[in-house]
């Protein structure tokens, strides 16, 4: 998989390859963030583009329907002694059978739709038949073809793309240096999807690639103090909204997924293969995860009361995330996994064990990982156990560099010198302040 990017917000042009395990260091403020940011997004936003598409349709057609049924109800004068409340749940009943039929709804099922409504509420029989004496005559003067016009997908695709990229930027896609067109193509086993963005607007989408998985993006171990919150309140998420990415993160974390079927499988095959990894997450993060009216909580043995996800530490909350991602099903096979500077929060011996986890998780399971990293050791953990569990040759090392007002991403075959290098040079300033120091004593 190669992601190439030109003129999108702070970088000038990167090149980047994903066979496996991705690592990216740099400075701060180099676009590093951008590129996995880049990842979440263009997964994210063309997976399952088909439904989302049908579902920006279904609201459409269903809002016109509406607004139709109403005018012909409600602006009726012999009908103002009939229930306001009927007519509305009769307007609502229909219109949905309108949306999922994707075709006319015969005068008998409309007629028995008003029935039942009517049952309902108790509505006398004189009511029923005025109503639907109406509905049937409004089918009859084709309603169907009257709001099923034609709507260009191509335009509601590229709409959906600019809308969760600026989801994601917050509006600032373009370059920031210069006025020019943001260039992204993304190219997995010989096909491709490109997309040109001007003005912050998606203006093209060329290329016959479809997007099969999700990107997971873990830049910060306190999103694990929210999950209490949002299992408290899972009845506020909408299937069909644009997630951020803690938002896509927090879902995928949350009993929502736990009580759902579609996963049963994965979830399953994951613990079938885990076997290593699983005794690695163990020995870290120790017990199992219970849910009860105060949320999340990990049930460990050495302790007399189970302990709020919350209240564990920053760095064990790392492994909290990667551990409940895979108990449930929901980082499946071939995914895409960003780890933004994940040795942030972590002891350098929990670091180490850090670097295991992902070289072996992709080694498992046959991740895409992009990481992105200031830590010489943290990047020695993935070098040397990439080569331990031979996966060395899908890893793939970058190293930003400034050009012309903007980044470029150089890519570091073999030897990792060139990065090292960059990286231990604040060491060296340290080091030539305490001679400085020891000169002067």
């Amino acid at each position: 998989m190669n992601l190439k990017i030109k003129d999108f917000g702070v970088i000038k042009n990167a090149d980047i390859k994903v066979d496996g395990i991705t690592v990216i260091t740099g400075n701060n403020n180099t676009g590093k963030s951008t590129i996995g940011k880049v990842f979440f997004s263009y997964f994210n936003s063309f997976h399952d583009m088909e439904i989302k598409i049908d579902n920006v349709l279904k609201k459409k057609r269903y809002a016109d329907y509406m607004e139709y049924l109403t005018n012909v109800l409600l602006d009726i004068p012999e009908l103002k002694d009939i229930s306001r409340q009927f007519i509305r749940i009769s307007i609502r009943k229909l219109s949905n059978k309108f949306v999922w039929n994707k075709e006319p709804v015969e005068g008998d099922e409309i007629e028995k739709i008003i029935q039942e409504v009517g049952n309902r509420y108790n509505v006398q029989s004189q009511d029923i038949k005025i109503i639907q004496k109406l509905m049937v005559r409004a089918s009859e003067e084709k309603l169907f073809d009257k709001y099923n016009a034609d709507i260009d997908e191509s335009e509601i695709e590229k709409e959906i793309v600019t809308r969760y990229f600026n989801l994601i930027f917050d509006g600032q896609i373009n370059s920031l240096s210069e006025q020019k067109d943001a260039n992204i193509s993304l190219n997995i086993q010989g096909k491709n999807l490109s997309l040109v963005f001007i003005d912050n607007q998606c203006q093209s989408i060329v290329g016959n690639l479809t997007i099969l998985h999700q990107a997971f993006y873990l830049d910060d171990p306190f999103i694990a103090d929210e999950l209490n919150d949002r299992l408290r309140n899972l009845s506020l998420y909408d299937e069909n909204q644009l997630l951020s990415i803690r938002e896509h993160l927090l879902l995928n974390l949350s009993d929502l997924q736990e009580n759902s079927l579609d996963k049963v499988a994965d979830a399953v095959i994951f613990k079938d293969k885990l076997g290593e990894i699983d005794t690695l997450l163990n020995n870290v993060v120790e017990g199992e995860f219970i849910i009860d009216n105060d949320g999340l909580k990990l049930n460990q043995v050495k302790y007399m009361r189970p302990i709020k996800v919350s209240n564990l530490s920053t760095g064990l909350k790392s492994f909290v995330i990667i551990k409940r991602l895979l108990e449930l099903g929901n980082l499946r096979n071939k995914d895409v996994l960003i780890l933004d500077e994940p040795e942030i929060h972590l002891h350098p011996e929990w670091q180490i064990i850090y670097a295991k986890l992902i070289v072996l998780l992709q080694q498992k399971f046959d991740l895409s990982i992009i990481v992105t990293t200031h830590s010489v050791e943290f990047l020695d953990a993935i070098d040397y156990y990439s080569k331990y569990y031979k996966i060395n040759d899908k890893c793939n090392y970058y190293m930003s560099v400034e050009k012309d007002g903007g980044f470029e991403f150089q890519h570091v075959e073999g030897d990792l010198d060139k990065i090292y290098e960059k990286m231990i040079r604040p060491g060296l300033i340290l080091d030539k302040l305490k001679y400085n120091l020891e000169e002067n004593e």
